[in-house]
């Protein structure tokens, strides 16, 4: 989840990322807006991860739920693919449009992340999935890294994706391509 802050007078994103315990890299992460880190200006809004995405314990829903759509999604990509499927989450959320507001919001959108939707076959499977399974743990490693914002997005900014085995979906005319991680193609400003 991300709050926002307004910049003020004085700031710079080092001391913004120092004051809310971020690297600058993880900062500018979660703001692929800014083009030039060396400019920011009064009212600016920033984004950050919301103050407890810092301490899982009270984010667990959003863990378990970003953890099962990385497995659905991703579970047999990379770490960085898993990671890339993760950060489309945030950024969605961080969009607060028809995608949600929240992760699960987000998540548990109908026709969204496929491995949700109730003919899937992977529905079940995310469903049954439990901690100690290898793979799984490691869906939810990467959703903790992603959660806590430790790790930078590796899509620049992307709120959606696809199977590079698949025809070219309609919602990609117009959108912007950003990145290819594994077999998934990348993509932000999607109308």
């Amino acid at each position: 989840m991300l709050t926002h802050y307004r910049v003020k007078t004085g700031d710079s994103l080092s001391k913004i990322a120092r004051d809310y315990g971020l690297s600058l890299p993880s900062l500018l992460a979660l703001n692929p807006q800014i083009r030039n880190p060396h400019i920011i200006q009064v009212d600016d809004v920033i984004h950050l991860p919301s103050l407890y995405t810092s301490s899982l314990s009270s984010n667990r829903d959003d863990l378990d739920i970003i953890a099962r759509t990385i497995f659905g999604e991703a579970r047999g990509e990379s770490e960085l693919g898993q990671i890339g499927v993760g950060w489309v989450i945030i950024n969605r959320v961080g969009e607060k449009t028809w995608y949600g507001r929240t992760v699960k919001e987000v998540c548990l959108k109908p026709w969204q992340f496929s491995c949700w939707n109730p003919n899937d076959a992977n529905n079940s499977i995310i469903k049954s999935v439990e901690e100690g399974n290898t793979l799984f743990n490691q869906c939810r490693e990467n959703a903790k890294k992603v959660l806590t914002a430790s790790v930078p997005d590796p899509t620049g900014g992307a709120t959606h994706y696809h199977a590079n085995y698949i025809a070219r979906p309609t919602w990609t005319r117009g959108a912007t391509f950003t990145v290819q991680i594994g077999k998934h193609l990348f993509y932000k400003n999607v109308d």
